[in-house]
């Protein structure tokens, strides 16, 4: 039983207990029995204090006194209940952690967990056991790719245990370099920064891009190796081996700049020019000049009987300068030219990248010059080409290797 139930059940009976008492007084005069809140004797008339008489004011103690025991009572009911449940409470979560002895236990074998984070059953221990067994296999297979590492390259091809599993990072195996994304996959033929990688994820150096970057020996692309026409390769030595040759020249444009930063250009602008007294082919732009003409030019070419070779040949934008010894050069986007008083003019072409090395061997594509006006030309091999003293290639090249020569041998009468 609740305690709200007990104090439902005593305030009815305190309640009815005053409605049965009548409540009586003695009249002092007559001496009569009247109630207790009567103003006047309803026998002789006399007209009576409130609370006066003896037997009212011994029924009023005695009603008193009942009130308090029945209080008493109640409280001492409602404390026992009290007890009674929490003996009840108690004894049952005895019953269920099998006593206090148990419920300690209880909390020790928590706290041993608590220290002991790393603490396996017997059964996750072997599968742990197994599965670090499976990694270090397929590590020796290859099938696994180790060494990826957060924030920058790793030589050694092993992981710090630090380094979260799958950070993108460069990862470097013998003499290459691969790159990982955050996904653990290997990068292929597409940017990494600055640098590039091909179809088979090695990163490329001293390769022209097929957007027009030469990559130097470390990989890295710059606006200052940028091929904006053709690009030539000029051999100045070469040794030959087992395998081929390995061939070093300078990389060259046939370009100035872009067609959009050409149509930019105006007279009175400065642009780059080889330097005074410099009047080969192959040169270094390192002198400034001003821009005295700018025009529209068509690389036609002509035939021995002067008539155009290509009438649809496409329009560029030329931007003409000069020397101080009467030196003239054309710049165009594609193409440029330079001349002297009373010479033919030759092709010009712009070196972005000095000794450069390349190798050469039987799977390089070889295709020499045709003869200029004799179609019984007899055709030569690439260590004839090396043998000349001068010469300029057009290449393609991938990652320190020419993949295609073709020898540009122009005639040219000073």
């Amino acid at each position: 039983m609740c305690i709200l139930c007990c104090l439902r059940m005593g305030l009815p009976m305190m309640i009815s207990t005053r409605r049965k008492q009548v409540k009586y007084m003695v009249c002092p005069k007559c001496g009569k029995q009247i109630m207790e809140n009567a103003n006047f004797c309803r026998n002789c008339g006399a007209l009576l204090p409130m609370g006066t008489g003896n037997a009212g004011s011994g029924q009023e103690k005695g009603k008193r006194k009942g009130i308090f025991r029945q209080l008493a009572i109640l409280l001492a009911g409602i404390a026992v209940l009290v007890l009674a449940a929490f003996g009840g409470f108690y004894g049952y979560r005895m019953l269920q952690g099998g006593g206090e002895g148990a419920f300690l236990a209880k909390n020790e074998e928590r706290d041993e967990k608590e220290q002991d984070p790393a603490g396996k059953s017997q059964d996750k221990q072997e599968e742990d056991s197994q599965d670090s067994g499976k990694e270090e296999e397929e590590g020796q297979d290859g099938t696994q790719e180790d060494g990826i590492k957060e924030g920058g390259i790793q030589e050694d091809g092993h992981e710090e245990e630090s380094a979260p599993a799958l950070a993108a990072a460069w990862q470097q195996d013998g003499s290459q370099w691969y790159y990982y994304d955050n996904q653990g996959s290997m990068v292929k033929n597409a940017w990494v920064g600055d640098y590039f990688v091909s179809t088979d994820g090695v990163m490329q150096v001293n390769t022209l891009t097929t957007d027009g970057y030469w990559l130097d020996e470390t990989g890295l692309a710059s606006e200052g190796m940028r091929i904006y026409g053709e690009c030539l390769f000029e051999p100045t030595r070469y040794q030959k081996n087992e395998d081929g040759f390995v061939i070093t020249g300078n990389i060259c444009d046939t370009g100035y700049a872009s067609e959009e930063y050409m149509m930019s250009l105006k007279v009175g602008d400065i642009v780059m020019r080889p330097a005074d007294g410099v009047y080969g082919r192959v040169c270094v732009f390192d002198t400034e000049s001003v821009i005295t003409r700018v025009k529209d030019y068509q690389d036609q070419g002509y035939d021995v009987n002067g008539e155009p070779l290509y009438p649809d040949a496409p329009i560029w934008h030329m931007v003409c300068t000069e020397s101080t010894d009467s030196q003239y050069y054309t710049l165009g986007s594609r193409r440029m030219r330079s001349w002297s008083e009373g010479s033919m003019e030759q092709p010009l072409y712009r070196i972005i990248k000095k000794d450069v090395t390349l190798a050469a061997d039987e799977d390089t594509m070889f295709i020499p010059a045709k003869a200029e006006w004799d179609d019984n030309y007899e055709p030569y091999s690439l260590e004839d080409y090396l043998e000349r003293e001068w010469g300029v290639a057009k290449i393609r090249a991938s990652n320190g290797h020419i993949d295609s020569l073709e020898d540009l041998y122009e005639n040219y009468v000073g």
